[in-house]
């Protein structure tokens, strides 16, 4: 935790475009800092883990949350960022927060849930062990997922220790199935709280899932803020 506090003191100060060799950083800090009249990098934490999590809400501007797309699990990771961010004397609401996770989009749901299920499998054998909303089926789920991962098949289609994860739990952890199902997880994630989304791209499609979050997922979310406004 060392390592993240001095990296959230460091660079949040740094204008963008503003890069500092590794070798010579330490040297150079004293003279760089209070001297670079440009506006405020803002700094994004990114975590699966509890710890992690009350850090970034110590010290971030933002938090992406790699923990899954279902609100149960997404409220007990913003627990943990609201935790931190109270000790620090700081508004939990005042902070970004992002949920990234594996997307895929098309007509056929059930195959854009299986090009992701290895982000899903990914994802669950890192949180399976903390995160106390999925029960102890997502801690022995997580386990088996650990147990057979290989970090060569990562997330990779087809990866071994992706085939234990049953459609329903995939769609947990992913931005995946048709347009419309996709959209109604955004919705449920804004209901939490959740102000952007970071979809990583996956699966046979990457166009046309791309095409379907401009065209059909982000315009029904803009409508429902419009609407809620």
């Amino acid at each position: 935790m060392g390592e993240v506090r001095f990296g959230a003191g460091f660079w949040g100060p740094f204008p963008l475009g503003w890069y500092v060799e590794y070798a010579v950083m330490a040297e150079r800090l004293a003279e760089v800092r209070g001297k670079i009249q440009a506006a405020r990098v803002p700094v994004y934490a990114a975590s699966s883990s509890p710890r992690e999590l009350q850090v970034a809400g110590e010290l971030a501007d933002g938090v992406i949350l790699n923990v899954g797309v279902a609100p149960e699990l997404i409220r007990e990771a913003l627990d943990h960022v609201a935790d931190g961010a109270r000790r620090a004397g700081r508004d939990p609401a005042s902070l970004d927060i992002v949920v990234i996770a594996g997307s895929s989009i098309g007509a056929d749901g059930a195959r854009a849930v299986d090009e992701t299920r290895a982000w899903a499998a990914t994802t669950l054998r890192r949180v399976g062990k903390w995160m106390a909303a999925g029960g102890a089926e997502l801690r022995a789920l997580g386990a088996t997922i650990l147990a057979r991962y290989r970090w060569d098949e990562h997330i990779a289609l087809g990866a071994a220790h992706a085939r234990p994860v049953p459609d329903e739990i995939a769609r947990s952890f992913v931005f995946a199935g048709t347009a419309a199902e996709v959209t109604r997880t955004v919705r449920r994630l804004e209901a939490c709280g959740v102000t952007h989304v970071l979809p990583l791209l996956m699966g046979s499609n990457i166009t046309g899932t791309l095409e379907a979050w401009s065209r059909e997922v982000m315009p029904a979310w803009r409508m429902s803020s419009l609407a809620g406004r």
